[in-house]
């Protein structure tokens, strides 16, 4: 690891073969090394067809880049990629600096994660629904890794478009766009989520309420602190993080009814 600048987990760049891909190669490897891109629709190595919104999402929550030729794209497709590497610039400090929280999603057959800064002030989830869900019902959006003292402004991330979910499941803080809700509820009971369509995805940016308590006394100026080196600052190589320790905790979200705990804590030398 100290002598790369970034790691390729896997030739295939099909969103919902990523999933898996990225969740266990990054019990190993930093996001700000893992290499993640967006592809064309159709996937070269499984023939695989995917929307564009779980092609971004996916790609996110890593070292991000485009291997696509963007020539072909229509014109939605690329007002859609400028507005999602605007995000990713946004999010890069949070992505590559913060603790990337892993849930145990109680459906199956989607994939719950997300980074939560080091102050616990700023984080970004996503919800990603590989296949058909066995239920018909969504479990609740159990996302732990945050102060449970604090007041939280979770919003849908307006970069990606609408997901399409069964029509009965709809949640109205979704349709709003936004709800305020404690740390403590966010981990212990979670938010109501729509059940998704497969290939559908629902990415949340959370940050602290301005002025919040953090339960020790500790009080943000400013929303999203950014986060700071713990070697001090760098020039990063391609513009991505290159921290000397990238501290990744696997926290594991409950079984239903049950608190949450955190199980692993790797560091590693980057």
């Amino acid at each position: 690891m100290e002598r790369t600048d970034r790691v390729w987990a896997s030739d295939t760049n099909d969103p919902v073969e990523r999933q898996r891909i990225q969740r266990y190669t990054g019990l190993f490897v930093p996001p700000e090394l893992m290499g993640s891109h967006v592809g064309a629709a159709t996937a070269h190595t499984t023939g695989r067809t995917s929307p564009l919104p779980i092609r971004l999402a996916t790609a996110l929550f890593g070292h991000a880049g485009i291997e696509w030729d963007i020539t072909t794209c229509a014109e939605e497709e690329l007002d859609r990629l400028a507005r999602w590497t605007g995000l990713y610039k946004r999010l890069r400090p949070l992505l590559h600096g913060g603790r990337t929280v892993r849930v145990d999603h109680p459906d199956p057959s989607a994939y719950l994660h997300g980074v939560a800064s080091e102050d616990q002030r700023h984080s970004v989830f996503a919800l990603l629904q590989a296949e058909s869900s066995e239920g018909s019902v969504a479990p609740r959006l159990r996302l732990p890794g945050l102060a449970p003292g604090t007041t939280y402004d979770v919003s849908v991330c307006r970069d990606f478009q609408a997901a399409s979910s069964h029509p009965s499941t709809a949640v109205p803080w979704i349709t709003e766009g936004s709800v305020r809700v404690s740390g403590a509820a966010l981990a212990a009971v979670g938010l109501a989520a729509p059940l998704l369509d497969p290939e559908q995805c629902l990415v949340l940016e959370i940050r602290a309420e301005l002025g919040a308590d953090d339960g020790m006394g500790v009080r943000g100026a400013t929303r999203g602190s950014p986060f700071t080196c713990p070697a001090g600052p760098s020039q990063p190589p391609r513009g991505h993080c290159r921290c000397h320790y990238a501290k990744i905790r696997a926290i594991h979200g409950p079984d239903r009814g049950s608190a949450p705990s955190a199980v692993t804590e790797n560091v590693h030398r980057v």
